[in-house]
């Protein structure tokens, strides 16, 4: 699992960082070796088809998931729920075709933030990409790309925790959407925001913050952009840029 899990990773983040340093949209990075269904732990599931679900329960300590797919229509579902000192870590790649959906709910119930966390990353390459990660519980960070799509991309990512980190970056296409959440339920930490949408045309993104020591950033180059951003609590601060 682990083997698997940083293979898909590195060959997302390559060509991630190709396509962007030579300022075009990245392109769907190759395929690792084993393609094979592996099954998730605690589940049985296999990671590779075009529809695949994976639920995880308080059996461990901490929970590990991991879906791969590259075909089009494809749907992908990960929900895991952790005890007090567990995590939950959740990856999904969908790197090629059209009509792609990822979900990823994690919930954990730990009282501090170094005993629990809550990880999840959705990468898609395609058209008409639709991804929703909800967190709740410890501390959380979310991160979603999206890429090589001509056609609206949208991502919603809802945090509820002690330490909320949240990244949303959609390169290329039109009228996509991202949408932020975030609700901090520990006076002491903060919730962090940022959204990138590089070379899109009615790019719409959205913001909205709860708790102490609020920083909110959003990014956007293209035509008829549209950013909002709303904070409650103290020392907030929000950054946008348009181009």
């Amino acid at each position: 699992m682990k083997t698997l899990k940083l293979q898909l990773l590195a060959a997302s983040m390559f060509a991630f960082a190709a396509a962007h340093a030579q300022g075009v949209p990245p392109a769907a990075p190759a395929a690792p070796a084993h393609t094979s269904p592996t099954p998730n732990p605690q589940t049985g599931l296999g990671t590779a088809g075009r529809d695949r679900a994976s639920y995880q329960t308080p059996g461990s300590s901490t929970n590990d998931a991991v879906i791969y797919q590259s075909i089009s229509g494809q749907y992908a579902n990960i929900n895991q729920t952790a005890g007090t000192a567990g995590g939950n870590s959740a990856d999904i790649y969908q790197l090629d075709g059209s009509d792609n959906n990822a979900n990823i709910t994690q919930t954990n119930t730990s009282p501090v933030s170094f005993l629990g966390r809550n990880e999840a990353r959705i990468d898609q390459f395609g058209y008409t990409n639709t991804s929703d990660q909800v967190q709740t519980g410890g501390a959380n960070r979310a991160y979603s790309v999206q890429g090589a799509g001509v056609r609206n991309s949208s991502t919603t990512q809802t945090q509820e925790g002690i330490k909320n980190d949240a990244y949303i970056n959609q390169q290329s296409g039109e009228n996509n959407y991202a949408s932020q959440s975030q609700r901090n339920m520990f006076p002491n930490d903060g919730n962090s925001a940022e959204i990138i949408q590089r070379d899109t045309n009615g790019s719409t993104a959205l913001q909205t913050q709860q708790g102490r020591s609020n920083v909110a950033s959003t990014m956007q180059t293209g035509a008829s952009s549209y950013s909002e951003i709303i904070q409650g609590g103290g020392q907030n601060q929000a950054f946008v840029n348009q181009k």
